[in-house]
């Protein structure tokens, strides 16, 4: 289940982030729907709307406009994770693990660097965080997104 993350103390650009609640790309990750689409969608957007940010250059741009926000994990997403990782520098494992804070170490998370890139466009500053009111948003995460910011949790079957 997507959910936001306020750490404190606050990091001055980015005071909450969106955050998955179990890790997400290669074995053993648990691949629950929704933060697959979370971490799928962040990653489309980077690749569609390259930026000034590291985030997006080179081959890496190609890897994220690969990816398709469908919610089920595959080949592509586990590829455009371990690209970012490598590009930023970070354990490139091709898992986006739930985030603790910003940092592990020395390290951002993978999940705070997709947030940073996309808080960063100016296309998106505007907007941020309501990610559900950008263009191609899908429906189960523009759900997700509301709930989150509301505060509440996913409903029970």
């Amino acid at each position: 289940m997507v959910h936001v993350l306020a750490p404190r103390p606050p990091h001055p650009n980015l005071p909450i982030f969106f955050n998955v609640d179990s890790a997400v790309g290669a074995a053993p990750a648990a691949n629950m729907p929704e933060d697959v689409l979370l971490v799928q969608f962040l990653m489309r957007l980077i690749g569609d709307n390259p930026g000034a940010s590291g985030m997006a250059n080179g081959g890496v741009t190609e890897m994220l406009k690969q990816v398709n926000p469908t919610g089920i994990m595959d080949d592509r997403t586990i590829i455009a994770i371990r690209g970012l990782q490598t590009l930023v520098g970070t354990t490139a494992d091709g898992r986006v693990s739930p985030a603790l804070h910003y940092k592990y170490g020395a390290n951002f998370y993978t999940i705070v660097d997709l947030n940073f890139s996309i808080r960063d466009r100016s296309k998106f500053h505007a907007t941020w965080p309501n990610l559900d009111k950008i263009a191609g948003c899908p429906p189960m995460l523009q759900l997700a997104v509301r709930r989150a910011l509301a505060g509440q949790s996913a409903p029970r079957d």
